[in-house]
């Protein structure tokens, strides 16, 4: 599933991609990652739609974003 999230944010939200990637790069930043895919996973059990899960998993990437920033 993170592959197909992965996937989907660099064809449909490349902005999102720079932000990634540099979250990454800090234990901080995957942590907020990997909270974010728990939140995307919570969906997708829910929902059984990938298309949900990586709008949680965006929502989850733009709230810490706004509240980082």
């Amino acid at each position: 599933m993170a592959n197909k999230i992965f996937e989907m944010i660099k064809r449909r939200r490349p902005d999102l991609n720079a932000v990634v990637e540099e979250l990454s790069r800090s234990r901080e930043g995957r942590s907020v990652i990997a909270e974010a895919f728990g939140i995307a996973y919570e969906t997708y059990v829910k929902t059984a739609r990938l298309d949900d899960a990586f709008e949680a998993f965006v929502e989850a990437l733009e709230s810490f974003i706004d509240y980082d920033i």
